[in-house]
């Protein structure tokens, strides 16, 4: 599986680990996803520097295990250098003289010979900070009974300062669409939103909608914030990003250099409200551990909607779950259950035939669920308030479908 929890909601990553602790057979997985790791993984290949590494572990130990390591190799690699050193100093001292030549041939012979040791790499990401946070009231935000389209219904909520809230709920149920709001982007069918005296909001969008993606990631910052190229390359290179990355398009980068450059954006906002629409996709772990460092230290108000459940558990002080309506309630496993190796009497017809019942309306649910995914991608994705609001309608429809099936497989 590649980046299986890409684009889940945690909703569903629960779900998707508790198959996988059930699973019996064997998963390879590449994934950034550190809690996944954590709870669904019993080995770690780590590839670095064109080097695989095995650790049998999961997450919390790897990285234990992954730093005893470095420290050991750090230490045998300062070793073997002071060793280096000192036959070096003593052949070119001794190598001219006929009383000590021998002994300095022999000692170049043994520096020859020797297997050097590579310097293990850093394992420290770039230091990112935000800026100082600039004072502001006390509420940062009030929203009043949010209403938009068939998409958000009756949200209210209250943002002091100095928190920082974590956004979660179901894919397409309105989170991402709620930050556009928000910031402007879009506009609610009613009620109120209330930003607070003198607070200044930063924006990262999921999407990257923020960035020109026709200049170059310097050319970006120049124009926004009247920076030298200098200044520009310096904002940039703090997050990782340097030489011929820098210099070509947006659009040719990947998700992950977008992001950085996204950041870099943020940072020189000079922001003390910052409103973060899944700040961590597309980063690899050390990049993800110095933004969640600059976020735990950073003063500000901070509002985020993430499925990264390791930058919730580190970074917020609260979370609000965005509901629509209760949960009909689902079966804990919808899969056959394991066969019994004992002998069974003989089905009914009519068992059989509820059997068969039971696996048509299974292959049902899951084909309904995967069509409400990739609906949940097209809201994510849509701007335009009148695709939203067809997206909104085919949204819950299949919500209905899908509680319908649901309702026929438990009266089964």
């Amino acid at each position: 599986m590649d980046e299986p929890t890409n684009h889940l909601d945690i909703y569903a990553i629960d779900f998707l680990e508790d198959f996988l602790k059930n699973y019996r057979y064997t998963v390879i997985t590449v994934t950034h996803d550190r809690h996944f790791l954590q709870n669904c993984v019993d080995k770690i290949i780590d590839m670095e520097n064109g080097k695989a590494t095995v650790y049998s572990a999961n997450y919390e130990k790897f990285i234990q295990l992954k730093q005893e390591r470095r420290e050991y190799e750090l230490k045998a690699y300062e070793k073997q250098q002071e060793e280096i050193a000192k036959l070096e100093d003593f052949v070119r001292r001794n190598k001219v003289r006929a009383s000590t030549a021998k002994r300095a041939r022999s000692r170049q012979i043994k520096l020859d010979r020797m297997e050097r040791l590579e310097k293990p790499p850093s394992n420290d990401f770039v230091k990112v900070k935000l800026a100082d946070a600039a004072e502001s009231a006390n509420r940062v935000l009030i929203l009043d009974n949010i209403n938009f389209k068939n998409i958000i219904k009756n949200f209210s909520a209250e943002i002091f300062k100095g928190e920082k809230v974590g956004l979660i709920g179901r894919n397409g149920i309105g989170k991402s669409t709620l930050l556009k709001i928000i910031v402007g982007d879009l506009r609610s069918d009613s009620g109120n939103i209330k930003i607070g005296n003198r607070v200044k909001i930063g924006y990262l969008s999921q999407g990257h909608e923020e960035l020109n993606e026709n200049v170059t990631a310097i050319d970006e910052l120049v124009n926004c914030f009247n920076l030298t190229l200098e200044r520009a390359r310096a904002e940039l290179a703090k997050l990782d990003l340097f030489a011929q990355v820098v210099e070509k398009p947006i659009a040719d980068m990947s998700g992950g250099e977008k992001t950085r450059v996204a950041l870099a954006k943020l940072i020189l906002t000079g922001a003390n409200f910052l409103i973060l629409d899944e700040p961590t996709n597309h980063l690899d772990l050390p990049a993800r551990e110095a933004i969640e460092a600059a976020l735990r230290e950073f003063e500000g108000t901070i509002l985020i909607v993430t499925h990264d459940r390791y930058l919730l558990d580190a970074v917020t002080s609260r979370v609000i779950e965005f509901e629509d309506k209760p949960a009909i309630p689902k079966p804990e496993k919808i899969s056959k259950p394991k066969t019994e190796k004992t002998s069974q009497p003989p089905k009914s017809k009519s068992q059989e035939k509820s059997v068969q019942q039971l696996e048509k309306l299974e292959a049902q649910i899951k084909m309904a669920e995967m069509e409400l995914k990739m609906i949940e991608r097209e809201i994510n994705a849509a701007v335009e308030p009148a695709k939203l609001a067809l997206l909104a309608a085919d949204h819950e429809s299949k919500l209905k479908e899908i509680d319908e099936l649901y309702l026929a497989f438990v009266e089964e």
